[in-house]
């Protein structure tokens, strides 16, 4: 248990017979209640601000793990003017005392909620600051850009060289291909985190469900060689080369007068739309060129589409008679599981394995929109402003670097602070 606060170690010498004599020393002491009765044996440590988690005075007790016995001594505080804390509140006092930024608060719930190994690594560099230097980096790189731009303009009277303006130029570019850099990995850094989403779509029984069951290791969904079984989503959470993934098994699309059939197709579009990923499954040993063409289905052109052919095992010649030299489709048979490993390459390989574990970092949905708001900002300068409006340029910058404060927090609204802890768990 931990307790923070300006009185945390005044109070805890009301409750342990025996305290530190310095700080970061472990003490033995018995804890008592507030009649006098002994709670329990444990280890008392004390931590002194501002050289603590939070930044401010910090006792931690250790006891034994019985729920009885803890929450005796949390009762026991209690009497003595302290509080349970609130979800997140230790960290929230963490970034409020400048002992981390947001980005690195966020990092610590992720740590926690990680579901592959690979996701908590990458947690772990935002945590040590990792991806909250690079966004500063940038930042302070803007400013500075932002600050030559405005000198120029103050000299505005003088003479302004070509050579000065196209340095500026050039500077821009260079800021929007490392800031373009940055979008990339952190659109990345979000789906480790989040979990990618993997959309199984197709004609009706071209082998969905059997797909979904083959890389769920289970019988999830249920197969049948009837037409329009799967009238519902079906999804499962596994994970893939260390990647979290949802995949999710849909109706199939095609055009139907069945009242549920459409519902279910409709549901299986919308699942279409927001997914990162579509394995179009084609079963019939034809490639199809496009997913539900005879609907007037179009698919956002940022969603990676992996032709996927199935039947192996019924049609052995399929990669001769498929033979395409350009994207060439992934063979499989969801019935034996011939080609599932290639198509969990394929599936690394769309969510762009060019980005190796050792340098990813963990970053949430918010932190893509900032980053994408300050490209906007610095695409929007073209080259003729840089000699007609120079001032417009600058603006473009300062929002630049106003989006990215969002990121580390120094630029924030309660509402979001309170959003983001409010999901942390209790004593973090």
């Amino acid at each position: 248990m931990r307790v923070s606060g300006r009185e945390a170690f005044a109070t805890s010498k009301t409750i342990c017979t025996a305290v530190p004599s310095s700080a970061r020393h472990a003490t033995l002491s018995d804890f008592i209640d507030s009649s006098g009765n002994k709670i329990d044996t444990g280890i008392v440590l004390y931590y002194k601000g501002p050289h603590s988690y939070t930044g401010e005075d910090l006792v931690e007790i250790q006891a034994h793990g019985n729920p009885l016995i803890l929450d005796e001594i949390v009762r026991t505080f209690c009497c003595y003017q302290v509080r349970l804390a609130r979800p997140g509140e230790f960290t929230e006092r963490a970034f409020r005392n400048n002992k981390i930024d947001l980005s690195q608060a966020e990092a610590v719930a992720d740590v926690i909620n990680s579901q592959t190994i690979r996701a908590v690594k990458s947690a772990q560099r935002s945590m040590n600051g990792e991806f909250g230097a690079l966004v500063e980096g940038l930042i302070q790189r803007i400013q500075l850009t932002r600050a030559e731009l405005e000198a120029v303009i103050d000299f505005s009277d003088e003479v302004v060289s070509d050579d000065l303006l196209k340095e500026q130029q050039d500077k821009n570019k260079r800021l929007i291909t490392d800031l373009a850099e940055l979008e990339k990995r952190s659109v990345q850094g979000a789906r480790l985190n989040e979990g990618l989403r993997v959309v199984i779509a197709g004609a009706p029984n071209a082998g969905k469900s059997l797909l979904l069951n083959r890389l769920a290791e289970s019988d999830r969904a249920i197969v049948s060689d009837i037409p329009g079984t799967t009238r519902d989503t079906v999804e499962f959470d596994g994970n893939i080369g260390g990647i979290p993934v949802r995949i999710c098994d849909t109706a199939g699309i095609h055009d139907s007068r069945d009242v549920i059939e459409k519902e279910g197709i409709k549901r299986a579009i919308q699942l279409l739309e927001t997914a990162d990923i579509i394995i179009h499954l084609m079963g019939s040993g034809v490639l199809e060129s496009h997913i539900g063409e005879e609907i007037g289905l179009k698919i956002p052109s940022d969603i990676k589409i992996l032709r996927v052919l199935n039947k192996l095992d019924q049609y052995p010649n399929l990669r001769l008679i498929h033979a395409v030299k350009d994207d060439p489709p992934v063979f499989i048979s969801a019935l034996t599981g011939e080609g599932l490993d290639d198509l969990r390459r394929a599936i690394l390989a769309a969510f762009d394995a060019e980005i190796t574990s050792e340098n990813e970092i963990t970053a949430r949905a918010r932190h893509v929109v900032a980053i994408k708001d300050a490209l906007t900002c610095l695409r929007s300068s073209s080259e003729r402003s840089f000699h007609e409006s120079p001032e417009l340029v600058s603006e473009n910058y300062r929002n630049a670097i106003l989006a990215l404060e969002v990121i580390s927090g120094r630029y924030s609204t309660e509402d979001m602070l309170g959003d983001i802890f409010s999901k942390f768990c209790i004593g973090k």
